[in-house]
């Protein structure tokens, strides 16, 4: 009988023994995974001056890997947990794109607006425009609004006014 309980508290041993190695390594894989994960902010810019922030968790297992991914991004910052990003993106906002309007502030400054300008929600302002010399038709647009829907839309008007900058 004393040799059972013997042989039982051996097997008890090496189980708990084998128990804790089992939780050392799922430890251990648990902190390798954490030291690998990195918080990436990413800062896009687009062509009307807005900005837009993102913040994402990536598991890096290389730095080839990570900028295999991001290798059109500029590196801001790093650290071991955060790594910033910028990007200039070739196109308008889609804030701009889903409620943008091109108009005249009431000093006669080209603005764009969230909104029509009479929301007087001002998000970007460019040059003052010479009022006397524009047509009244372009006047109208501007108090009323001018959709910016595309890149098309922003370029042309910032360029066609840009002849009458004071």
């Amino acid at each position: 009988m004393r040799q059972q309980l013997i042989g039982m508290m051996i097997f008890f041993t090496f189980s708990l023994i084998g128990f804790a190695v089992f939780l050392t390594d799922d430890a251990y894989a648990t902190l390798q995974d954490e030291v690998d994960v990195v918080e990436v902010h990413l800062i896009r810019e687009y062509l009307d001056g807005e900005k837009s922030f993102e913040v994402v968790r990536e598991t890096v297992d290389t730095m080839d890997d990570f900028w295999s991914v991001y290798g059109d991004w500029q590196l801001v910052d790093q650290n071991e947990d955060v790594i910033k990003l910028h990007k200039k993106i070739e196109d308008i906002s889609p804030l701009l794109k889903s409620n943008g309007y091109f108009g005249l502030s009431h000093n006669g400054i080209l603005t764009i607006f969230e909104g029509k300008p009479t929301e007087e929600k001002a998000i970007q302002s460019f040059y003052q425009v010479d009022i006397e010399k524009l047509e009244s038709k372009v006047i109208d647009r501007l108090k009323a609004g001018i959709p910016i829907k595309t890149k098309k839309d922003f370029v042309t008007v910032i360029s066609e006014l840009k002849r009458y900058e004071k």
